[in-house]
């Protein structure tokens, strides 16, 4: 969706997340209520009844009726005028009126009015019994019959029973000589459209002249027909009226009338009289605003879903989804948003937000957590900002390295955020610590970093993250000057310039340097600022010791291969300006394009390359094809290969190019010769190789039977590509499982035993034959693996094969006669478990092993890592089944068990039992 990448897109979001929100129509007309019903008595009480019927189109019948009967106790019932008020109010709410108990509570003589609106009443719900009561109480006042008398007592009997009853009234009309007038027609199609008699309905419409328009009973009617779910019959009405004829005032006034009909529960009914009365042209986002309402009336999500994309599949409003989106996360309705994120084109991490607030505010860290894995499944790519204020202040971070383990992320994805908010939080030793795993955005904790001196004046520890960030960035930056500014700026007292002092002193023995700019500033900062400072004169010293010439060099001028796509655009425009060498950034700008799929870009990138007198190498080629291939582009990626090797035929591709090459090739469903083939070319003219393992195993999994798969694996193993591995057989034995051939995947497996001395894919060979109930495969598999592991290493894969199955008595069985579980080889063993998610063989093997005498195994150890796992996902409510699972198998539980349940609980806000405290 173009509209995603726009301003205005993004900050609609931004602007939910804030809490920004216009008060819509209904919390307007609720406000008033509120207000009108503490006004003094001057006030009009009428308008507190009209505020309960059609004016507050945007609420249910139910909510409407409520707050009618609230005014309606409340209010004096001798006067007539409200009296009127109210039954008129209570016709537009479609509520039943109880005729003895109104008369019964009024305060003063029922006028004529009041008695035919009464009558009205009962009609408009088909209430034949109660008309015949009023009819009598008419008598007594006097009341004269006329027409819209009889038009009442018609509707009421067509509702009944259609026209058959509703004849008997026409019959007494002619008989009093009423004529029948437009008035009765409307009140015809009305009852017919209660009493749900389409053919009658129909037949009376193709019996009838043309009708004099009424804007009102033409709502009326139209939402009398869609409430019913008659909205088809909409179309024969509206013919038979004439869309020309319906003036732009009145089709301006229709939206309120869909509005009610999605309050109603009718939004297909709602959305078919939009669409067929109102025109699209030159109304902005067409169809929003009905959508919206259906997110405040909780129509289901899949039904607004269905009915935005029908807008944009019909070009009327390609921002449909977008706007239902924004009301979703306004409401905070977390399970619509999401499903409403997987229908968008483009989700960005910020449209997450309000969600992460909401779940984190009710679960803690398994609300963020669950968010966190929310966006990994849409491929949202987690920025800074959403990791460091909106997920991990959620999450127990006091233990960094276990949450690292806990969350499903690369090391890279979260370290810097984490720093930051180590540093925050005042975990500067985790925070050290966490550093030195790997590079970290420089720029982005220098900020962090001066805070935290500021505040806890750290310098050992700080100086240590501050050269780790150093190392990471690059060699021009003058990150040390910048933080040392930031820190000193922050001395007030003589004690802050002494610490300052400590720090600088600390700087300069980890050999951390600052450009002469930074230190001129610092210099200054001092002489303007520093009357306090008891040290100045060794502070000039230590600046002057730390300063760099090299750093003012190219300060702050940013290198091309830093650039991203725009920049690179203005910088090629600007060397072509200046008639200054393009070579560099157009080969750069060639590959960014060609990653981010832009070949139209690309092919305009190589004709100026050629263009400007320059000769693509081989070297830049063979960049372009590996790029085409990570993107998936099979046919470019074959069309860059044979230029190479046409154009420079002995060129050597890097080995793991063509590996990938031929991946895609299979992947594609590409032929296994044709990828043998260019295996082949390239092994003779590549003579470097490296690690390929990774990249031949990717290629043989693509294979599309044993046969091509051993075909692929005796070419990579005679041209040197890789050696003989588990790893690389794994493929070839899989193919033959993929199969169903059994017989033959066992074949191979002792083949590797034997002939190698691997065992590939041994936990899943067990799993499939134990699954199978192949009893002498599995002997054979067991018999082969015993000759390459010996006895207790098989033992133990048998063993955990049998328990991932959830084969709790086999297990009890097999173990009776194994020798004790190492307790380093269970753990190594859980933690692999627990890595996968598999919660059933832990679980299994604990109570197998309940039933052995002998203990083979040390179940703490299970019962640990099955809370593990429990604390991994947050589940709360799970890691409590389990305790009870335990005391109601009289399993012993230990004190480490209770003190980390307890700690899992805290951390997810939920409520700690008092028999899980009280062991703690």
């Amino acid at each position: 969706m173009s509209l995603a990448n726009s301003s205005r897109y993004v900050t609609r979001f931004w602007r939910v997340y804030r809490g920004y929100s216009r008060p819509n129509l209904k919390q307007q007309i609720n406000r008033s209520f509120c207000a009108l019903t503490k006004t003094n008595e001057n006030e009009d009480p009428i308008n507190l009844l009209w505020n309960c019927g059609h004016q507050s189109y945007n609420e249910s019948l139910s909510e409407r009726i409520n707050k009618l009967q609230r005014v309606w106790r409340t209010l004096n019932t001798s006067e007539l005028e409200l009296c009127k008020a109210y039954l008129k109010v209570s016709m537009e709410n479609e509520m039943s009126v109880d005729h003895k108990e109104f008369l019964t509570s009024l305060k003063c003589k029922p006028d004529e009015e009041i008695l035919v609106l009464l009558l009205e009443a009962v009609c408009m719900k088909g209430d034949v019994q109660s008309a015949v009561d009023v009819l009598a109480e008419m008598k007594l006042a006097g009341v004269a019959v006329d027409e819209r008398i009889f038009n009442a007592l018609l509707l009421a009997h067509i509702i009944k029973g259609g026209m058959e009853h509703g004849r008997s009234v026409l019959k007494t009309m002619k008989t009093a000589h009423i004529e029948e007038s437009e008035n009765t027609k409307w009140m015809m199609l009305k009852g017919l459209a209660q009493n749900n008699s389409l053919k009658e309905f129909v037949d009376v419409l193709g019996s009838m002249q043309k009708l004099q328009f009424n804007e009102s009973r033409f709502f009326d009617l139209l939402t009398i027909l869609g409430s019913r779910g008659h909205h088809l019959w909409i179309n024969d009405f509206v013919d038979f009226i004439g869309v020309d004829s319906i003036s732009k005032v009145t089709l301006s006034k229709l939206e309120p009338v869909c509005v009610q009909l999605v309050h109603r529960k009718c939004p297909e009914a709602a959305f078919h009289i939009y669409k067929l009365l109102i025109n699209p042209e030159n109304i902005k986002n067409y169809g929003s605003n009905l959508l919206r309402e259906m997110i405040n009336a909780e129509i289901p999500i899949e039904t607004v879903i269905e009915m935005s994309k029908s807008l944009i599949e019909n070009e009327l409003n390609p921002q449909a989804l977008i706007d239902v989106t924004e009301t979703a996360l306004r409401k905070g309705l977390v399970k619509e948003s999401l499903l409403l994120f997987r229908n968008l084109d483009t989700v960005r991490p910020h449209f997450f937000w309000p969600l992460i607030k909401i779940r984190g505010g009710e679960l803690g860290e398994a609300g963020a957590i669950e968010m966190m894995d929310e966006m990994q499944s849409l491929d949202v790519v987690l920025d800074y900002d959403t990791l460091e204020y909106y997920l991990l202040p959620y999450c127990d971070i006091s233990n960094p390295n276990f949450f690292m383990q806990r969350v499903k992320l690369k090391r890279k994805e979260i370290l810097t955020p984490l720093v930051s908010l180590l540093l925050k939080q005042g975990n500067i030793k985790g925070a050290r610590d966490m550093s030195q795993l790997d590079a970290v955005d420089s720029a982005r904790l220098l900020k962090p970093l001066s805070d935290a001196w500021k505040k806890h004046r750290e310098s050992t520890l700080i100086t240590e993250i501050l050269q780790k960030i150093c190392e990471c960035a690059p060699v021009s930056s003058d990150h040390t000057g910048t933080f040392l500014l930031r820190c000193l700026k922050t001395c007030k007292t003589g004690d802050d310039y002494d610490d300052f002092f400590t720090l600088a002193e600390t700087v300069r023995t980890k050999r951390l340097t600052v450009s002469s700019l930074a230190s001129e500033d610092m210099t200054n900062n001092l002489k303007f600022y520093g009357a306090k400072c008891n040290c100045k004169d060794d502070l000039y010293k230590v600046l002057d010791k730390l300063i760099d010439i090299a750093k003012n060099e190219s300060l702050h001028i940013e290198h091309p291969r830093d650039m991203g796509l725009e920049d690179l655009e203005c910088h090629l425009q600007e060397l072509t300006n200046k008639g200054m060498e393009t070579r560099g950034v157009i080969r750069k700008m060639i590959q960014l394009h060609a990653s981010k799929g832009n070949y139209k870009r690309v092919q305009e990138l190589r004709d100026l390359f050629k263009e400007s007198g320059y000769v693509e190498t081989a070297g830049m080629k063979s960049s372009l094809l590996h790029v085409l291939v990570k993107s998936g582009e099979l046919n470019l990626a074959l069309e860059v290969y044979k230029d190479i090797k046409n154009s420079q035929e002995d060129f050597e591709i890097d080995s793991f190019k063509a590996i990938d090459l031929v991946t895609l090739l299979l992947q594609t469903g590409g032929n296994v010769y044709e990828a043998i083939d260019i295996l082949k070319i390239e092994a003779k003219v590549n003579r470097t190789r490296g690690s390929l393992d990774r990249n031949c195993w990717k290629m043989l999994n693509q294979a599309q039977s044993p046969e091509d798969a051993l075909k692929l694996f005796e070419c990579i193993i005679e041209s040197g590509y890789c050696q003989v591995n588990n790893m690389i057989l794994g493929p070839i034995a899989r193919s033959f499982l993929k199969q169903g051939d059994f017989k033959g995947a066992v074949e191979f497996y002792c083949k590797c035993t034997q002939e190698y001395k691997c065992t590939p894919l041994q936990m899943e060979m067990f799993l499939v034959l134990i699954e199978a109930k192949e009893q002498d495969l599995i002997n054979t598999v067991y018999e082969a693996t015993i000759e390459v592991h010996g006895s207790y290493g098989t033992q133990i894969s048998f063993a955990s094969a049998l328990a991932q199955k959830g084969l709790e008595k086999p297990l009890a069985k097999f173990l009776v006669g194994m020798k004790r579980f190492r307790d380093h080889d269970l753990d190594k063993r859980c933690e692999k478990w627990i890595y996968e998610n598999k919660m059933l063989p832990m679980k299994t093997l604990a109570l197998a092993s309940r039933r052995i005498t002998s203990q083979p195994i040390k179940v703490s150890i299970i019962h640990s890592a099955v809370l593990k796992l429990y604390s991994k996902t947050n589940d709360c409510e799970g890691a409590l089944g389990y305790l009870k699972e335990l005391e109601n198998n009289d399993m012993t539980v230990d004190s480490r068990f209770y003190e980390d349940l307890n700690r899992l609980l805290t951390r997810c806000n939920f409520q700690v039992p008092k028999y899980v405290a009280d062991k703690c």
